[in-house]
Formats: C-alpha cells, sequence, structure tokens
C-alpha cells in the first residue's frame, strides 16, 4: 500500500540502498517528505549520514528492527557518535554491533557528573552485549516498576513515537526482566512500549507481535535503565531520586552509585538527603512545581511540618530563590563563612558549649549554619577573659568588653563617656625591634598566604610586648583599658578614662567646654534653643545698621584676602574670589588688563587692613561709611563669574547682560582681538568675517588670500584702534538702539 501523506523515514546509519537509488555519501540525516526533495530539518556533521530513498514502502506489519538509535524515534537524528548502549541494529553483523553499542558521549556535561561515567556505563555494556536478543509476544511486555523514567509521557509525544513505529518499525530493541506474575517488565525502553500498545489498541499491531527483547536480571535491569537514561537526557530529579534510594536499600554506598551512575558521590549523597522530605513536596518536584535547589534548602529544616510552613512562605515571594528559603530557615542562626566570631572562639569551644552545625546540601565540611546567640555570648565571655587578665596583670583601675571597633576621639557618642590619652608607642628591646623589623620585611616579600597569617600573628604579639612594657610605668589610678572586637580578632586599647571619674570644672574655660556641657542636654532641646539665640541677636542687630555693615564687609573680607570660610562667624555668609580660576582660563593669564587692575586695587587695601584684622571686625567701626562701601564694592566685584561652557554641544547663555548694562560696560576698553589670544584660535573664514563685520571689506579680502598665520597677524594689525568685539561677547541690546547705531567705520 503506498504511503499518503507525509512520511517519516529515519533510518540508522548502517541501513544502505543500492546505488542507484543512493544521493551523497555525506548527506545528512533529516526529516522527509514522500514525492519530494530531501530537507534536512537538524543538520549533524558531515560523514554520518547515508542514503534512503523516497519510495521505500514499508508494510504496515513489517518487523520490528531494532537499531542503536532512540532519539530516532521521537523525530530527531542525533550526531553521529552518539550511541546506544543496551540496543543494537538486528540487521549488522556481529562487529557492527559491537560499534552501534559503544558508550555515546553527552555535551554539555551536568556538572555533577564526572568522568567515572564512562567507565560504568561500558560495564553495563558489556554486560548486555552477551546477552542474546529474544523475541517476545507484545502481550507479554509491561512497563517494569524498575525503569527510572517514572514521569507520565506526554500523550502527543506517544502519538507521535507510534506513528513512525508504524511506517518504520521498532529501531531500538528493548531491555527486561522477569517479574512475578510471569510478565517481562520492561526497564529500558517504556515510551516505546506504551507506543506499542496504543498501536495494539488501534488494531495496528496483534497481541502475537514478535518484539526484540533482551532478558536481564533485576539488578542489571535497574542500572541500566538509569545508565541508559542518564546519558540520552537528563534524568529529572525526582527520577534520580528515586533511583539513587533503590540502589541505596541495596546496600550500595554513595560512591559505589555515583561511579555506577555517572554522578559525583556528592551529588548523590545530596539526592539521597532530599529523601527525607515531606512527600508533598517531592510530589511538587515530580510536577516541575518548585525546583532541586529550593528542595535543597528545604532540607536545612527538620521535619516535615518546618519543611511546608517555609515553602508556603516562600511561595508569596516574587522569586521564592533558594537564598531566600534558606534565610527563612536560619533567621535564628548565622553562616561560618560570614561569621568572623566563630573564627575568634574556635570551632572546639562552640561545640564545647552545646552549640550544632547545621549542615547545608551547598556547604563543605568546614562550612554550614551556627547559633547566632551562643557565638554571641561565647564571644562576650573570650572578651571578658581577656579583659580580667589584662586588668589583672598589667594594674589597669578597670577594663571594659566593646563587642565593636576601638574607641575613636572623633566621635561625641565617645567623648561624652570617656577621655582618651595619647597613644604610646612599643618600648622594645634591641633584640625585639630587630625582630621585628626582619618579620616585616618578610611580611613584605611574602606570597604565601599561610606564612602571612604567621608571620601577622608574631609582629602582633612582639608590639603587644612592647605597649605593655611601654604603659607599665605609667599612672593607671582612674586609667583604663577598653578590650574591643575589632576586624575579626582582639584588640586592647590602653589609656582609657572615664569622665565621670574626672573632676570637673566649676567653669567652662574653652569652647569646648561649652560644647560639652551642652551634650548633657538633648540634641533636640539644643537645637532650640540656638534657634531661640538666632533670632535674638538678629532682632538687636537689625537696631544697629553700621555694626551689621561692618560685619557683613568683616565676612567678604575674610574670603577675599584670607580665603576662610564663615565657620566660625556669627554671620553665615560666603563669598568666592573666582578671579584667580578666571585668568587661569585666558591665554594671556597675568598679563591680562584687567588682571593686573584687580591685583594692583587688592594690593591698595590690603595695605590699609590693620594687623590681625582677621581675628575681630571692630576695627571696621573707625572707617567711614564711604571707606566701608568702596571695600564692601572691591569684595563683592571679585565673586562675579560666568563660565559659558558647551553642554550637550550647545554653549550655555551669559547672565551678565544686566549687570553690564546698568554699568554701562563695554568690554572694548579691557579687551581687543589679538593673533595669538583670538585670530589663531578660529578658521581662516571667520577671520574674513570678524573684518568684514568690523565694516574692513577689503582687509577681509586680502586675509581670504593669506595662509592662516598670516591672516591672524595681519588681522591683529589690521583690528588693533577698532574696538571690535564679537557679538556674542555683548550684552543683547533692543531692536531700535541697534538699528540707530552707527557704521563702526571703514577699511584704513
Amino acid at each position: 500500500m503506498p504511503f499518503r501523506g507525509r512520511a517519516l523515514f529515519i533510518l540508522p546509519r548502517s541501513v544502505s540502498f543500492p546505488g542507484s537509488l543512493r544521493r551523497a555519501e555525506t548527506w545528512h540525516p533529516g526529516v522527509f517528505t514522500q514525492g519530494s526533495h530531501a530537507k534536512r530539518r537538524h543538520p549533524v556533521p558531515s560523514g554520518c549520514g547515508f542514503a534512503v530513498s523516497p519510495c521505500v514502502q514499508p508494510d504496515a506489519r513489517a518487523p520490528v528492527l531494532p537499531s542503536r538509535r532512540r532519539n530516532s524515534e521521537k523525530h530527531h537524528m542525533q550526531p553521529h557518535g552518539r550511541h546506544n548502549m543496551s540496543q543494537q541494529n538486528v540487521n549488522t553483523t556481529a562487529p557492527e554491533s559491537k560499534e552501534s553499542s559503544s558508550l555515546k558521549t553527552k555535551t554539555p556535561r551536568r556538572p555533577a557528573k564526572v568522568k567515572a561515567d564512562k567507565v560504568a556505563a561500558a560495564a553495563v555494556e558489556q554486560a548486555l552485549e552477551k546477552i542474546d536478543i529474544e523475541m517476545i509476544p507484545l502481550s507479554r511486555l509491561a512497563v517494569s516498576p524498575l525503569n527510572v523514567r517514572s514521569r507520565v509521557c506526554v500523550q502527543s509525544r506517544i502519538e507521535s513515537l507510534a506513528a513512525t513505529i508504524k511506517n518504520v518499525g521498532l529501531l531500538h530493541n528493548l531491555i527486561a526482566h522477569d517479574m512475578a506474575d510471569g510478565m517481562l517488565g520492561v526497564a529500558c525502553g517504556g515510551r516505546r512500549l506504551t507506543a506499542l500498545q496504543l498501536l495494539l489498541s488501534q488494531g495496528v499491531y496483534q497481541p502475537d507481535q514478535l518484539v526484540p527483547v533482551k532478558r536481564v536480571t533485576e539488578e542489571l535491569a535497574r542500572a541500566a535503565s538509569m545508565v541508559e537514561n542518564g546519558e540520552r537526557e537528563d534524568m529529572h530529579p525526582a527520577e534520580q531520586i528515586a533511583g539513587f534510594r533503590a540502589l541505596a536499600d541495596e546496600g550500595k554506598t554513595p560512591a559505589q552509585i555515583g561511579d555506577l551512575m555517572g554522578y559525583s558521590s556528592r551529588h548523590v549523597q545530596r539526592c539521597l538527603k532530599l529523601i527525607d522530605l515531606a512527600p508533598a513536596i517531592l510530589d511538587a518536584l515530580a510536577a516541575d512545581k518548585i525546583t532541586l535547589e529550593q528542595c535543597q534548602a528545604l532540607a536545612l529544616a527538620d521535619t516535615h511540618e518546618r519543611q511546608l510552613e517555609v515553602w508556603e512562605q516562600a511561595s508569596g515571594y516574587y522569586n521564592a530563590s533558594a537564598e531566600i528559603i534558606r534565610k527563612l530557615i536560619t533567621s535564628t542562626e548565622t553562616a561560618i563563612s560570614h561569621s568572623p566570631k566563630f573564627a575568634f572562639i574556635g570551632k572546639d569551644a562552640y561545640l564545647a558549649a552545646g552549640g550544632s552545625i547545621r549542615a547545608d546540601l551547598f556547604s563543605s565540611e568546614d562550612e554550614g549554619y551556627i547559633d547566632t546567640a551562643l557565638v554571641e555570648q561565647l564571644t562576650l565571655q573570650k572578651l571578658q577573659q581577656i579583659a580580667d587578665a589584662v586588668q589583672r596583670e598589667e594594674g589597669f583601675a578597670w577594663a571594659e568588653v566593646r563587642m565593636d571597633s576601638r574607641l575613636q576621639s572623633w566621635s561625641s557618642e565617645v567623648t561624652k563617656t570617656y577621655h582618651l590619652l595619647p597613644e604610646r608607642c612599643p618600648e622594645l628591646t634591641p633584640e625585639e625591634d630587630t625582630e621585628l623589623s626582619e618579620l616585616r620585611a618578610q611580611l613584605k616579600l611574602s606570597e604565601d598566604d599561610a606564612l602571612d597569617v604567621t608571620l601577622r600573628k608574631q609582629i602582633a604579639a612582639l608590639e603587644e610586648t612592647g605597649l605593655k612594657r611601654s604603659w607599665a610605668g605609667a599612672d593607671k589610678d582612674k586609667v583604663g583599658a577598653m578590650i574591643c572586637f575589632e576586624r575579626g580578632s582582639c584588640f586592647i586599647q590602653r589609656g582609657v578614662q572615664r569622665r565621670a571619674d574626672l573632676p570637673k570644672k566649676e567653669k567652662p574655660e574653652s569652647k569646648g567646654d561649652l560644647q560639652t556641657l551642652s551634650e548633657d542636654y538633648s540634641a533636640t532641646l539644643v537645637r532650640s534653643m540656638s534657634c531661640e539665640r538666632s533670632l535674638a541677636v538678629q532682632a538687636a542687630l537689625s537696631t544697629e545698621p553700621e555694626i551689621a555693615l561692618a560685619m557683613l564687609t568683616w565676612t567678604l573680607c575674610r574670603s577675599t584676602f584670607s580665603h576662610k570660610s564663615y565657620e566660625g562667624t556669627p554671620m553665615k555668609i560666603s563669598l568666592t574670589d573666582n578671579s584667580t580660576a578666571l585668568v587661569a582660563a585666558t591665554v594671556a593669564k597675568e598679563e591680562t588688563k584687567a588682571w593686573r587692575f584687580l591685583q594692583a586695587q587688592k594690593a591698595q587695601w590690603e595695605a590699609k587692613l590693620p594687623e590681625n584684622w582677621s581675628q575681630d571686625f571692630r576695627w571696621l567701626m573707625g572707617w567711614s561709611t564711604d571707606e566701608v562701601l568702596q571695600l564692601q564694592g572691591f569684595c563683592s566685584a571679585t565673586a562675579v563669574c560666568c563660565f559659558q561652557d558647551r553642554v550637550y554641544g550647545r554653549s550655555q547663555t551669559s547672565n551678565l547682560d544686566t549687570l553690564e548694562t546698568a554699568l554701562g560696560f563695554d568690554l572694548a576698553e579691557w579687551w581687543q582681538p589679538t593673533a595669538e589670544g583670538f585670530f589663531k584660535r578660529i578658521s581662516k573664514e571667520q577671520i574674513a568675517g570678524a573684518l568684514t563685520e568690523a565694516g574692513k571689506t577689503g582687509n577681509a579680502s586680502d586675509a581670504e588670500k593669506m595662509k592662516k598665520g598670516d591672516a591672524a597677524e595681519f588681522a591683529e594689525e589690521v583690528m588693533k584702534d577698532s574696538r571690535w568685539v564679537p557679538a556674542w561677547m555683548k550684552p543683547l541690546r533692543p531692536a531700535a538702539e541697534n538699528d540707530s547705531t552707527d557704521d563702526t567705520g571703514s577699511e584704513g
């Protein structure tokens, strides 16, 4: 019967046809349509192709042909070199059968898998090769409980596979074992058996349809199923867990299971630990409602109830990652890798105190989770033991424990309670000083981390010895030591005094004393009172205009002549002298006319200032109002500044227009174009345009004929007395004023 519609011809490489029907030897396998040219759907490397004729018409009851390719029944041909270990092609000779059953490689590999999988699979392969194929009636075959592919197959894929088997026959032999009810359980080829049973229900096959099968023992059947499925397609985590548990129940160790299945023993151990998860969670894993990483995190919980509770909490997160689950379980715990205090107290002390380490499936032997509260308690106890020893052995009046870094004199919280004496240098003997220098030299040259730790400990021990010696003869009455936990280790801060132990001063002697007095009150109250005081001063100053003017001018002088900020002054006004920044951006620098004028003015005013003028402003009260105003005007003028920068390709506009207009300002009084300062920094066309704008059209024509350097020198000479200024350097004038302006002149 001829085919109708589309038919799939997916044949193993070993199948060949007469030369008259053969296409190119390097043709790649793919999906064909009857009566049309071959179309390659899944290209593979050349050299692994075969020939096929589109007019081949297999009978619907054609013999079932075993083959080495399992995925070919899934409308997908794998590249040459990926062989199924347990199925052989019955159309080939014995040597060809051995070649077809070689171990297939998998690319890319799973990180958990190791090279041992090739050896393990090869061992199973050799055992299977010694077993002959039997032709077993379809009615005697059933899916084995040992088949690790335990998940329900997608119906559409089974129907597609059944259609392929109907057209070209079964390309793989099955692997089965005897069961108690007399049936043969199929451990390798469950999907194919399901497709065959579908054809049986459709009437395509009969119960007595013979199927090629290799009959093996239960142990070999289970191993073959796991190796085969693991090699062809990643086994689902739920199937891995079930398979590993079955092998573990037979007494195999994780290392043996890993060697057999091609996984690392660590991966097997993790999966075996997941066996103790709540059944509902394992069901969710099989249904792909939860990931393996999430299950591994949930394994940290001790009970099924706790696991389900945490999973319900995590489900409320947008992305319930394994890290989130781990944090929910270990909310009262700390990771060892994140706990410098655990390293400080030591693992033995922690375990001796009744602590436990919760192992994480992702952790190595030296990692895990620890009880945060217990670690804090043990750290405090160890620091207190050191504090007691320091007070007893060194004679300090007291010693306190601080679960933080050393005290800092700049901290207001510290200075309210403590007073820090000046630090002392270690007093070392000549021998100790020489040894310390050698250790530091070794540390500088060392590239060994372990050696670095040893050297640092030796250096710290020598310095500690010197510090003890430097404080040995000090007066330690009311002087103590602070035992701090700093950067994962203990730091002893000597020379600390409690302010409560110091005699109180009857009167404040400095502003620092006043500040100390105010620190006895709340920050909110101090701020409120300072505002009241400021308002009162403002009210009083508003009735004394001469004092206010003197204060303002003095504040401006501080910014102009000594560049001091307004910190420490009662008036919060600042002024920036921009003249230095402006002159630095010019070409003429200090030779600029305006700069020379400003410097002369500044020198005259500085000569009038009295000695120590910056310490007080009352000397200005002896000046006349005109002198004070003139000084104030000079200081204010130095603050004028407008940088026209280029922003996003556009020049910023000038904000000097109104000021220039009010002054009747003319830039030509202070600036004129020169070759170096202007004309050589523009193009020759712009030079000619400037001459034209100045009314010197004839000179502009001459400049166009010159080289740029010569044109620049020529323009400087011509424009010397023209008082020309570029239009974009002038304030914008009203249109009527522009119309009434006379021409600037003619060429000379």
